[in-house]
């Protein structure tokens, strides 16, 4: 895949079409959160600084060194990163995957590329490889990609380049979804089938910029059952009684509270979206798949003003505020859904 084919991140592609052609360092390092594409960006650099006829867009995907990067046999490209029942890339991995490794030719290409996950490293990890990135043999490249820096040594991070990658817009993420979508439309049971465009837009919101959020989203069988059932359970708020809130409504949250940020946000989703009809009946929402069911709950709930939206989003966000402090999760939950409850009567 070239460059040019990856959505959006133009600035970084043209510096990475730089480092490919003309000035080549040593040491480059991914920076971003997680999810957001890091090894993607990462993987092409590598394969752009192996190839044996790199262009501005990266790899050529023709050479025999780009051929074996892809089919995953490339024997100059090694990926140090997660292994089940390990929390950390050992030392002893570092010491016979790269300090070990370093000091032989290349076999296929000009250089030799290491790829590490940063954030499996811990200290003594990173002091393992110091003298590698301070004084690296000819030809040696090191990438590393990271979401958290601050645990990472000064000395680390002073050897490498930073190579940052920006929040996604949400028309770049809905341009990559649609794209997903079209390559795989015609395979048999394809788990992208049935996708359409209010869907598209919703993920390409609700991930936040981040693009990787967003793919997870569209086969994620879990999140669209959360979706409906919080959707469910606020449109049944007018006439919810309390046995339902505190029972009911509690208990499917509580099975879901390693959810809770996602549940938050689809709340605050609806509300604003109430919101936004309140004012203007013909407008676009986020969660355009249920405008017209939203509009008829409006209509059977007139009493449910501006001023009320903006109460049911303050209790929300009283309660993010009370769960940073651990506040009981029952007692906080609890008081929540009858807040909102309220607000309808």
């Amino acid at each position: 895949m070239a460059l040019s084919k990856l959505v959006g991140q133009n600035k970084l592609k043209t510096r990475l079409g730089s480092v490919i052609t003309n000035s080549m360092g040593h040491a480059f390092m991914f920076t971003g959160p997680k999810n957001i594409g890091k090894e993607t960006f990462a993987r092409e650099l590598a394969k752009g600084i192996l190839c044996s006829n790199p262009t501005s867009d990266g790899g050529c995907d023709d050479c025999d060194s780009c051929r074996y990067f892809n089919a995953g046999t490339h024997p100059d490209f090694s990926m140090l990163g997660f292994k089940e029942g390990s929390k950390n890339i050992k030392v002893d991995e570092i010491r016979s995957s790269i300090i070990e490794d370093e000091i032989i030719a290349p076999h296929a290409s000009k250089h030799k590329v290491y790829l590490i996950n940063a954030d499996l490293l811990n200290n003594e990890g990173q002091n393992a490889l110091l003298k590698s990135i301070e004084e690296p043999p000819k030809n040696v490249v090191f990438i590393f990609t990271v979401a958290d820096k601050i645990k990472l040594l000064p000395t680390v991070i002073s050897r490498c380049e930073e190579l940052k990658i920006e929040l996604y817009s949400e028309l770049e993420i809905e341009k990559a979804l649609t794209n997903k979508i079209e390559e795989n439309k015609n395979e048999e049971n394809s788990e992208y089938s049935g996708i359409g465009e209010d869907r598209i837009r919703f993920f390409s919101i609700f991930a936040a910029g981040i693009i990787g959020n967003a793919f997870d989203l569209l086969t994620d069988k879990e999140f669209e059952e959360l979706r409906f059932n919080v959707m469910r359970m606020m449109f049944a708020l007018p006439s919810a009684t309390y046995t339902k809130l505190l029972y009911e409504d509690y208990k499917y949250i509580e099975e879901n509270k390693d959810r809770m940020d996602e549940i938050l946000l689809l709340m605050l989703w609806f509300l604003g979206d109430c919101g936004i009809l309140i004012k203007n009946p013909e407008a676009n929402i986020k969660n355009m798949d249920s405008k017209d069911r939203i509009l008829s709950f409006l209509n059977s709930y007139p009493q449910f003003t501006l001023g009320k939206v903006g109460n049911c989003a303050d209790a929300i966000n009283e309660y993010r505020k009370n769960a940073q402090v651990n506040a009981n999760f029952e007692c906080s939950v609890g008081n929540l859904l009858i807040r909102m409850n309220k607000e309808f009567k």
